[in-house]
């Protein structure tokens, strides 16, 4: 279930994917939030317009972190040396390509694996901490 659509994503969210690429990646967004809130949302979806909101909201930011990270794994290039850059340019004319240099937040997240699920679970935090399901349970209780 895609917790988000893409006219949401486009006129509340103000996001920039394709709709293509958002229907991957709000797919895997909305999975990953069923991960982290035990399913609740399933059951217990919560009846009120801010709630919904929310969550709506943090799928969507979810979605496009997800896709980012994606994108960057993808730029990556072997440089002659057998280290990992990322092409920050090119051009058709004379086949030029620029690496860029330095860390980024997605090169940490390419170095350690948790990194992302680091990120995405703040992400569900930033919006959905102290949100309640219709059944009255926070979405991101733990607990029996």
């Amino acid at each position: 279930m895609e917790y988000a659509s893409y006219d949401f994503y486009t006129t509340e969210y103000h996001g920039t994917m394709t709709e293509t690429d958002f229907a991957k990646w709000i797919t895997k967004a909305s999975r990953q939030l069923d991960v982290i809130t035990s399913r609740r949302l399933l059951s217990a979806y919560p009846d009120d317009e801010y709630a919904d909101q929310q969550i709506k909201m943090c799928v969507c930011e979810m979605a496009e972190k997800m896709a980012d990270v994606d994108s960057y794994i993808r730029a990556q290039s072997v440089r002659s040396d057998g280290t990992a850059g990322v092409i920050q340019s090119k051009s058709a004319g004379s086949e030029s390509i620029t690496y860029a240099v330095g860390e980024s937040v997605y090169s940490n997240i390419v170095k350690d694996p948790k990194a992302l699920d680091r990120q995405i679970r703040a992400i569900t935090v930033n919006y959905l901490a102290y949100i309640e399901g219709s059944d009255g349970v926070c979405l991101l209780y733990r607990g029996m």
